[in-house]
């Protein structure tokens, strides 16, 4: 099965850094399914395009990750992927806070098949291998044998294939600039960023704050380390005209 994970712009600003939930659930993806990546930010489509790329690729299971700033967006291009038949998952803060406002619940439009709550790292396998029986549920909740929230372990991390990811659509050199850069001086022409995790949740608590994680967790330095390491084989593999940043989140 084909699959599409996207990240809808905010209509507003131009992201920088690429999320790294896409990069973390094609990592997580069973085998035997085909995931392809797409940043509204960097591959910006209005509704009718998205639909026809979705046909076009044939993709049997779209999921789309939004926070609120982006979320009318992120309803508007889920009710165009879903018109061409293609279920749709929908997951982030927002949605973990409005389930029923994406699923339609609350008398509105539905703009999702199905949810995912909360951290995706231990439902998103299953959400893959339901679609593909075609037997999405509606929720999907990481939770234990008591009915409460559980939060996945950042000491086991999946490894992010940065040496084998098609990373073209992140370079922040415009396209214009780069037969101009490459001849310029060696070393130039590609700029990216891509994110690294170092830990998850926020210590914080506010009143003005729209989602508050439960607790804050950190990966271990060796597991930091081990992201990083894969990142800097995927600069070496590249030509001599390639620049990766990585910051740490």
């Amino acid at each position: 099965m084909r699959i599409l994970l996207y990240n809808p712009d905010n209509g507003v600003t131009r992201n920088f850094m690429p999320h790294l939930w896409m990069f973390l659930l094609q990592a997580l993806t069973p085998p035997g399914h085909e995931v392809v990546l797409v940043d509204g930010n960097a591959q910006p489509m209005d509704e009718t395009q998205i639909a026809q790329f979705v046909r076009d690729q044939h993709f049997g299971l779209v999921g789309i990750g939004a926070m609120t700033r982006m979320i009318a967006r992120a309803y508007r291009m889920a009710d165009a992927m879903r018109a061409t038949g293609v279920p749709v998952v929908m997951g982030g803060p927002h949605v973990t806070e409005e389930a029923d406002e994406a699923l339609g619940r609350d008398g509105g439009p539905r703009h999702a098949d199905a949810v995912a709550l909360g951290e995706a790292d231990e439902t998103w396998p299953q959400i893959v291998e339901d679609a593909a029986r075609g037997e999405l549920r509606e929720i999907y909740a990481p939770v234990d044998a008591t009915g409460n929230e559980r939060k996945p372990s950042l000491n086991h991390y999946p490894t992010i294939p940065w040496d084998r990811l098609d990373l073209d659509q992140f370079n922040l050199v415009p396209k214009l600039m780069h037969p101009f850069l490459k001849g310029f001086r060696e070393g130039w022409g590609t700029f990216r960023i891509v994110p690294v995790e170092s830990g998850r949740g926020c210590p914080y608590v506010s009143l003005g704050t729209q989602f508050v994680f439960a607790r804050t967790k950190a990966s271990s330095t060796n597991c930091s380390c081990s992201k990083v390491a894969p990142a800097k084989r995927e600069v070496r593999s590249q030509s001599s005209s390639s620049t990766t940043t990585l910051p740490s989140t």
